[in-house]
């Protein structure tokens, strides 16, 4: 399945350069899906898993559209190593149906900082969200090597489905489909199967609405 996906997909993005050190801010390249470090730790895996079913029955055409408008934003730091800020969740669904490359857009390339000052821009810039499940901060040195390896945050899928079925709106705060998941967390048992996981998106959608979560970004009525 996957060899036949490559055959239809690789071509897709043969006009673009493939992200380096040279790559510079608003530069369009592409880069292979497992070379990207991830600036986080977790995803959501019933998010990425729903994508992929979705992106499966997608034509050629109509994916290659979606993935040109909704690159993966990357840095590029010491050493040419690309270290991917959002998208994430695109990334692995992509992953999943065999396609190993994607196109990416350069949000910096501080590739001329090492080690601590490269990090301590990657948070100062908001590039960085270095918390565990909810725990954190962390020290980027734990961070998982490849995108994917990251590893399932169950709330993340929680408030994902929640936002895609109007619980809340999409906010330009960042990381606030963190803060979200995290304000489930404490507060929803997503259990073990898919039954429990539907029953708590009924109830986090009730939630969403309430006044509880009014202080939170994108809160609706």
């Amino acid at each position: 399945m996957k060899f036949t996906w490559l055959i239809l997909f690789l071509p897709l993005f043969a006009t673009a350069e493939p992200c380096s050190i040279q790559s510079q801010k608003g530069d369009v390249c592409t880069v292979t899906i497992a070379r990207m470090h991830p600036t986080q730790f977790n995803l959501g895996l019933r998010e990425v898993e729903t994508r992929a079913q979705k992106f499966a029955g997608y034509s050629n055409k109509k994916l290659k559209k979606y993935i040109q408008n909704n690159p993966a934003l990357v840095v590029i730091g010491p050493n040419g190593e690309i270290y991917c800020t959002d998208h994430q969740h695109l990334a692995r669904a992509l992953e999943n149906i065999g396609i190993d490359e994607m196109e990416a857009e350069v949000q910096g390339n501080i590739s001329n900082l090492n080690g601590t000052n490269f990090w301590q821009e990657m948070q100062k810039q908001g590039w960085t969200h270095l918390y565990d499940l909810g725990n954190g901060p962390l020290s980027p040195s734990q961070l998982p090597d490849s995108i994917l390896n990251m590893t399932d945050d169950p709330y993340r899928s929680l408030a994902w489905f929640v936002r895609d079925q109007g619980g809340y709106e999409d906010s330009p705060i960042l990381y606030a489909d963190f803060l979200w998941a995290d304000f489930f967390r404490t507060r929803i048992d997503v259990g073990s199967s898919d039954n429990d996981f539907n029953n708590a998106i009924k109830e986090a959608l009730k939630l969403a609405h309430s006044p509880t979560a009014q202080s939170l970004p994108g809160w609706t009525p």
